[in-house]
């Protein structure tokens, strides 16, 4: 078989990027193409590799001038230009079968050029690049995704080119909700339009403002498909209440609910009805009084607070739970790289939250 023979439109416009998508959609995820065509049952693995690099080598010159762009926007050097090329490459490879598909797309109706899908997957590895070359924190990268997403819906709505909207556009739209200081926004934006170079990245940590984090809305980091595949596996098995203890544990959920205490937390309307909705959980769920010991404000000294007539969760219970969570993490660390675990824990599981339909829990 002549690979060429799988293309109908010859041109590298948008409409042979669309087609080339659907055939590499139809080779990874075995969909059929307009004319019936399964190509993942189709073809031969020699076959398939051979179309992957013909739409790749379609698909070089594009990624090459993005990467270009944006390396000299940001300053790269020559070193540092090769490894976010190689992140770029590898983004545009594993997202395109996804490429003007409907239900990718944020208005149904409207398909893209190919060098805005590149545009995108730019981002994201630049992202990408920010962890490895810099060591950047979770929540700095998180907050690029945000800003950068803001960006882009502003844009369309006002009907303006990216480069002019402005920090307080994006501060108005996503900075108070999500508790991004204004600063973190500035030099967020600067990296993202150019302005700013990598080597003039300040201290993220000391611009990030610490709050309750609202977990609706998060980016979810790119987390290789293997690893995915093994957190699901494990986390299948976690009712919806060992799910709200381990973010709890981690303080994926904020400092204010981080902070509590097995007690302090025994009594919140929210847990005692999360426990109440599981599977036999109702049975560790009393009335009475619950006695909270809190550090107290003079010289340390702790203080008693008695709340009466309220409904409860044992507090062994929730020992009990943090135990299993504990053990259960424990297994996966055996077949998923620590640095990994930790890296994508918190986007998945606020991202499985907001799958299971848990948003409004505590609000």
């Amino acid at each position: 078989m002549r690979v060429e023979d799988l293309f109908v439109v010859k041109s590298t416009g948008k409409d042979a990027f669309t087609e080339m998508a659907r055939v590499a959609e139809s080779i990874r995820l075995g969909t059929r193409l307009s004319n019936g065509r399964c190509l993942k049952e189709e073809l031969s693995v020699e076959e398939k590799d051979a179309a992957e690099t013909y739409i790749m080598k379609k698909l070089i010159p594009e990624i090459r001038e993005a990467s270009k762009a944006k390396s000299r926007k940001l300053e790269l050097s020559y070193e540092q230009e090769k490894l976010f090329n190689q992140l770029l490459l590898e983004h545009v490879y594993v997202e395109f079968h996804k490429y003007n598909k409907a239900q990718h797309l944020s208005q149904k109706d409207k398909t893209y050029e190919v060098s805005t899908f590149i545009d995108i997957q730019a981002k994201a590895a630049f992202r990408d690049y920010l962890i490895e070359e810099r060591g950047l924190p979770v929540n700095t990268i998180q907050n690029m995704s945000l800003v950068s997403t803001a960006v882009a819906e502003i844009a369309m709505d006002k009907e303006i080119r990216p480069k002019e909207v402005t920090s307080d556009m994006v501060y108005e739209a996503v900075g108070k909700e999500k508790q991004i200081s204004k600063e973190m926004i500035d030099i967020l934006l600067g990296l993202l339009k150019g302005s700013v170079s990598i080597e003039e990245i300040p201290n993220f940590e000391s611009t990030y403002s610490d709050g309750a984090a609202d977990i609706e809305d998060e980016i979810e980091l790119e987390m290789d498909p293997v690893t995915k595949a093994k957190m699901d596996a494990l986390f299948v098995t976690f009712s919806d209440v060992e799910l709200f203890i381990l973010m709890k544990e981690f303080k994926f959920l904020g400092n204010q609910i981080g902070s509590m205490t097995a007690r302090e937390m025994s009594y919140q309307d929210y847990f005692v009805e999360m426990v109440r909705n599981e599977k036999l959980g109702a049975k560790n769920i009393e009335f009475g009084s619950v006695k909270v010991i809190r550090p107290g404000r003079n010289r340390g000294a702790e203080e008693e607070l008695l709340i009466e007539e309220v409904y409860y969760v044992k507090e062994r219970y929730y020992n009990n739970k943090v135990a299993k969570i504990k053990k259960k993490l424990l297994s996966l660390a055996k077949v998923v790289e620590k640095d990994d675990l930790i890296g994508c824990l918190d986007s998945y599981c606020r991202n499985l939250w907001k799958e299971r339909g848990l948003s409004n829990v505590l609000k």
